[in-house]
């Protein structure tokens, strides 16, 4: 049985220039799966319900922040500087007598990020691991440590929700080709597998797995 057969001649192929790890470029010829991936209805992402609130509340898109500008030095503190930087940074008289931003030390800076919309929430739980020395009764040492994590499905919706990735993401599986022909095929993504295409025509043909 040939378990990578040619593409179908009926389906548009399309050539992908596909990055891979060591930075290097490789060129995928691409076969789509038709009866997979079919878009069933819109919805709102976080995004957007932030928006149309900010919206209906008279708020501006860089609301918590002042203005465009405060928005704008957020956006460097965090990209560059560490929360001890920050806090000295905001307590330099220039800064606080000619910049005068509306948060004037890193605590109060923390406050107006955590009102921007954010990813899922963590959890923590106690976990007690078994370790390969024993005590002196011969009884192997335990340690309690915390196991931090998030929801992995909050955490799929929250990345295709997010439109910084909607260029990024493929929402629809397809057989990837290393040859035009067809002959050799290649699966280095997880939306290349059979398993994804399998998955999506079943929940459409009526199984009540659902995938939000």
């Amino acid at each position: 049985m040939d378990n990578n057969p040619a593409p179908n001649k009926s389906c548009c192929v399309t050539v992908e220039d596909v990055e891979d790890e060591d930075g290097s470029s490789s060129w995928h010829y691409l076969e789509p799966q038709l009866d997979a991936g079919w878009a069933l209805h819109n919805g709102e992402t976080k995004f957007e319900r932030c928006r149309r609130y900010q919206e209906e509340e008279g708020e501006e898109t860089w609301s918590p922040f002042e203005d465009a500008e405060e928005w704008d030095l957020a956006q460097w503190l965090v990209k560059n500087l560490g929360q001890n930087w920050t806090d000295e940074f905001l307590k330099l008289p220039i800064t606080q007598n000619r910049t005068k931003v509306s948060f004037h030390n890193n605590r109060l800076f923390l406050q107006r990020v955590d009102q921007l919309p954010h990813g899922p929430d963590w959890s923590c739980r106690k976990v007690t691991m078994c370790g390969n020395h024993d005590d002196e009764n011969g009884v192997p040492l335990q340690e309690d440590v915390e196991l931090w994590s998030r929801d992995p499905l909050e955490c799929v919706k929250e990345l295709i929700g997010n439109p910084l990735f909607k260029e990024d993401i493929a929402y629809s599986p397809a057989r990837a080709y290393a040859d035009a022909a067809g002959q050799h095929r290649v699966i280095n993504e997880m939306w290349m597998a059979d398993w994804w295409g399998e998955t999506q025509v079943r929940n459409l043909r009526g199984n009540n797995t659902k995938m939000d």
